[in-house]
């Protein structure tokens, strides 16, 4: 196709100079006449915009500037999502079910983008003094990122909330966030007659940095 245009524009300009008295310089004002214009298949990709061309070839640069698109989400991960699909409701991340008033076993966790969990505590003693529920919940970020951690008490075992933070902390990047609180029964005292066991979630929240397969948190939790 390339080879018959040329020709085409080859017998175009002989043509012209024939019809202004033979004369190859004669220029009558109207550069486009010696473009090609529609005169050929490769003329037709070609004038001075330059736009029918970029028209004809540029489906390929066009996708490569899409993709460029995508590639600009390294603000939040390099094309990872620093969100997660995961929500709070019952069917969260469980982490597990741990005593809430006496020593009991750490249940962990590790991530790389924002994520709800949840952790069930029971009370456990029964004793006639009383010992208070309380939870302990460490996050770790990696470096160069920043996860804040934050924790909603349930009104009861399944109990699930979303809002309204029992306790929180926002450290910087790469730092350690730490929360700790107590319900029920309060220590010292005499036991309330009442099982104060509860669910709590925990939400895992992104605020900052690149999410990626190695970047991951570190979360541990246990009971009183």
């Amino acid at each position: 196709m390339k080879s018959r245009g040329l020709i085409g524009g080859v017998l175009c300009i002989a043509f012209v100079a024939c019809a202004n008295g033979g004369d190859p310089s004669y220029d009558d004002g109207q550069p486009g006449a010696l473009e090609g214009g529609s005169g050929g298949d490769g003329g037709s990709n070609m004038d001075s915009s330059g736009i029918a061309a970029d028209t004809g070839g540029g489906t390929q640069p066009d996708s490569g500037a899409s993709g460029g698109d995508s590639g600009a989400q390294g603000d939040d991960g390099g094309g990872t999502s620093c969100s997660s699909t995961d929500q709070c409701t019952a069917s969260a991340t469980m982490l597990g079910t741990v005593a809430g008033d006496e020593s009991g076993p750490t249940e962990t966790a590790m991530g790389t983008a924002s994520e709800w969990l949840r952790i069930d505590l029971q009370e456990k003693d029964s004793s006639i003094t009383a010992t208070p529920m309380k939870l302990t919940a460490t996050l770790t970020s990696p470096a160069g990122t920043n996860f804040d951690l934050y924790a909603y008490l349930g009104s009861g075992p399944g109990s699930i909330v979303c809002t309204g933070a029992k306790a929180q902390s926002t450290n910087g990047a790469g730092q350690t966030d730490t929360l700790s609180f107590e319900w029920g029964e309060t220590g010292g005292g005499l036991a309330n007659g009442t099982d104060d066991s509860a669910t709590v979630m925990l939400e895992v929240r992104w605020i900052a940095g690149t999410c990626g397969s190695t970047d991951q948190w570190t979360l541990s939790a246990h009971g009183h």
